[in-house]
């Protein structure tokens, strides 16, 4: 782990943190009961944070006019050039304000198309804008992925000015008639046509606004004071926010059932749902896993595709139950299928096959030149990862022919079972291989794989569909000793119940554990990444041994000044320990001798625990005072070997 936060955060990374969720359950009763007044409220936050900006760069342009008309006033040419230094100091902050507030975005990506190329499609998407009162479109373009947006490319930054731009993905148009394609699009438009919608686009530059504010911002006591105030509004903004994007997407929801009808519109969404899933976990599985066996794709993706939709299958109600299973949460400002249905009055049905797509109606030659084009596109992208596969799996299968030889003769090592058996997984499936995961259990000799072998047959187990694996899984979590291997477990049990029993009542709760253990790796990550001034800092857990091999080190690179360490307490674990470096070097370093002195510091401190290394800079003098807590083993000016070992 090389890097650190230095108690900054980017709260623009997230939609919304964990701690603010009764927030954010008490904000959409509130919106939902009555809609204009929380509009409202949103409004007045935006403001809020354009106010401190505003109020911000007010001060800086008045304190450098201030010291101009005093610097003049004086008439001293001492005075002046003063005056112009803290001048400069003041305007660069202001400058940087103003250029955020001025921002461009560019625009999406994908293949333009015109009404001469495809009238249907036009005269489909104007009769839909004119049913739902939508902005006119600037341009459409037809992408490669399966979804649908309108996108506003603001000229003038938070100043509006904004083209309107209409996405449709091929493989969208390929997997729904028609009208289920109208009320995708009424639902996009929808996002417009409202008050809602216009609101939710303005707040979204306003959030573009801050976050390219908080990366602009690096240093000085201006930056300190917004930083503040970032630490504060981000995160409370982004809850407001958040309930209100939620609200425009029921409120699209509205415009669509009205556009078209609401049966056609929970169709839409139950068929998207369902397709989009079945694309990414079916289609391109079986487009990926071809790499393997084969010099060149059997069929390309995205002709495929058309057929892979229109087939017939058995496998649409499982991605359904899944889809339905789901629960809103603070991950994404969409609804949930079920809770969108329950808003229209609709019931879900489980989707039929597309006898005749979108892109049959609407597009020239059915999209087929589209398709065509993508999959170049895509194959110019993959070719040479595609034959990386392909090779190494022919390697996979010369490596187990030579240890199926030495299992033969006797001559395998022990640690060599355990990859026998995985690459038998690999090469000849997982019933071929569970026997040989087996034996490392119950006979597994000098092998030290026990437990990669024992969760490699619960797996398997669970894939496929044995109920029974799942009292294993939970003696394996019981003896779990990290959090990252109590994550992987736990999602082995809601892929289970997502793939073999959605509608199970325990999915739910392994759903809840699942979404429990991420959050607890996603704090022990985050608190592993950062340190600020409420840190504890504790004397280093380290050998003496560790103690030496970081004074080499230090003294092996002519740039490094001190080297500090120090441990510190987790409170997300296990592990329950982090041992932490602290190091000052030369402005001379360059970043790639940087990255190699790291390199060597963290594989000498990371042992037995996780491990971080930063530098000591002038904006961070507070952590130079933490650190006295641990001990300095380097010290340039003192000798080459300044140690403080406990014996």
């Amino acid at each position: 782990m090389k890097s650190i936060d230095l108690g900054q955060r980017d709260w623009s990374a997230a939609l919304v943190e964990p701690r603010f969720a009764p927030l954010v359950a008490r904000l959409e009763v509130e919106a939902a009961a009555n809609p204009d007044r929380y509009r409202r409220r949103v409004f007045a936050a935006a403001l809020l944070g354009y106010v401190v900006l505003f109020g911000v760069v007010a001060l800086l342009l008045g304190g450098i006019v201030a010291l101009i008309v005093l610097a003049f006033a004086a008439e001293s040419g001492g005075a002046i050039a003063g005056a112009v230094k803290i001048g400069l100091v003041l305007g660069i902050p202001a400058l940087i304000i103003l250029r955020a507030l001025w921002f461009r975005i560019d625009p999406p990506l994908g293949t333009p198309i015109t009404a001469d190329d495809a009238p249907a499609l036009f005269a489909s998407i104007e009769h839909i804008r004119a049913a739902t009162g939508g902005p006119s479109l600037h341009a459409v373009l037809i992408t490669d992925d399966f979804n649908a947006a309108i996108v506003q490319q603001p000229r003038f930054g938070m100043f509006g000015g904004h083209r309107n731009y209409l996405m449709l993905g091929l493989p969208l148009l390929q997997a729904l008639d028609t009208p289920a394609v109208e009320a995708v699009i009424a639902h996009e438009f929808g996002h417009l046509a409202n008050a809602d919608g216009k609101l939710g686009t303005w707040i979204y530059r306003v959030r573009t606004t801050w976050a390219r504010l908080a990366q602009s911002l690096d240093g000085g006591a201006v930056t300190a004071v917004l930083r503040r105030f970032f630490n504060w509004y981000g995160p409370w903004f982004g809850a407001w926010s958040f309930v209100l994007a939620r609200q425009t997407e029921y409120a699209a929801d509205r415009v669509s059932a009205l556009a078209t009808s609401p049966a056609t519109a929970a169709r839409a969404l139950v068929t998207v749902a369902v397709e989009a899933d079945r694309f990414q976990s079916e289609h391109w599985r079986a487009v990926i896993d071809a790499a393997e066996r084969h010099d060149r794709p059997p069929a390309m993706p995205y002709a495929a595709a058309r057929g892979f939709f229109a087939a017939p299958s058995a496998g649409r109600g499982t991605p359904l139950a899944r889809a339905l299973a789901v629960t809103s949460g603070l991950e994404d400002t969409h609804p949930a299928l079920a809770q969108r249905l329950v808003a229209l009055g609709e019931a879900s049905h489980e989707p039929l096959p597309c006898a005749r797509s979108a892109a049959e109606d609407l597009l020239p030659d059915g999209g087929a030149a589209l398709a065509a084009a993508f999959d170049a596109n895509w194959w110019a992208a993959n070719e040479e990862a595609w034959a990386a596969a392909r090779e190494g799996f022919e390697a996979s299968v010369a490596r187990l022919a030579e240890l199926d030889l030495a299992a033969a003769d006797g001559s395998i090592a022990p640690a060599e079972r355990f990859d026998r058996a995985a690459l038998t997984e690999r090469v000849r499936g997982g019933d071929a291989a569970m026997p040989l995961y087996a034996a490392l259990v119950t006979d597994p000799g000098k092998s030290v794989d026990i437990g990669l072998a024992r969760r490699a047959i619960v797996r398997l187990r669970l894939d496929g569909g044995d109920e029974a694996a799942l009292a294993d899984l939970e003696a394996l979590l019981a003896a779990s000793a990290s959090v990252d291997e109590t994550a992987m477990l736990i999602d082995l049990a809601s892929q289970y119940f997502a793939v073999h029993a959605p509608a199970d009542p325990r999915h739910a709760a392994w759903q809840d554990r699942a979404a429990a253990t991420a959050a607890n790796a996603a704090a022990r990550w985050a608190e592993l990444n950062r340190i600020d001034a409420a840190t504890a800092i504790e004397p280093a857990l380290v050998d003496n041994g560790q103690r030496a091999a970081l004074a080499e080190i230090g003294a092996s690179w002519p740039e490094i000044v001190t080297i500090h360490i120090a441990s510190r307490t987790l409170a997300a674990g296990p592990p329950n320990t982090q041992h932490v470096l602290v190091y000052r070097a030369s402005s001379t370093m360059s970043g790639e001798r940087n990255a190699n002195f790291l390199d060597a510091v963290l594989a000498v401190l990371s042992q037995g625990a996780p491990a971080i290394a930063l530098q000591s800079t002038s904006a961070a003098r507070w952590l130079d005072k933490k650190m006295r807590a641990g001990e300095l083993v380097y010290d340039r000016r003192r000798g080459a070997y300044r140690p403080a070992i406990a014996q």
